[in-house]
């Protein structure tokens, strides 16, 4: 949770006056729903979903590994950092698309399913968005 809040609200760091973990865990917990909820488009967002957006577009590079990626050893550390860059363009491209309304949300999750489940297929679809979204 930390490095969320690290990445996606708007401090330097989170204060080190708190004594437990329980007292660090609510204000971190009360730190990502404040974005949350701040952003007209995860506001209506439920939390699993939330959880899955802040992984697939910030995913943890300290470990160098995606945390759904766990099963995936045989992946070095700069192979990982490739795919992670790759799937953060393509979240970027869908974000466009879906703000511009040329993507439903339903669509938006389609996709997505579509990056993990069919590695062949990525770069066909990357291509069938770019000019969707160039239309």
């Amino acid at each position: 949770m930390e490095y969320f809040f690290n990445e996606i609200v708007d401090r330097p760091s989170f204060p080190a006056q708190y004594t437990s973990l329980g007292e660090t865990y609510e204000f971190l917990n009360s730190e990502l729903l404040r974005v949350k909820q701040s952003l007209s488009e995860t506001q209506s967002w439920e939390l699993p979903y939330f959880t899955r957006f802040l992984y697939d577009n910030y995913p943890p590079l300290l470990t160098g590994k995606h945390p759904m990626d766990i099963n995936e050893k045989t992946k070095t550390n700069s192979e990982t950092r490739k795919e992670q860059m790759q799937f953060r363009e393509f979240a970027e491209l869908l974000n466009e698309l879906q703000r511009k309304g040329k993507i439903s949300a339903e669509e938006y999750r389609n996709c997505g399913k579509l990056w993990r489940e069919r590695l062949q297929d990525r770069q066909s679809l990357v291509e069938r968005l770019r000019m969707l979204l160039d239309k």
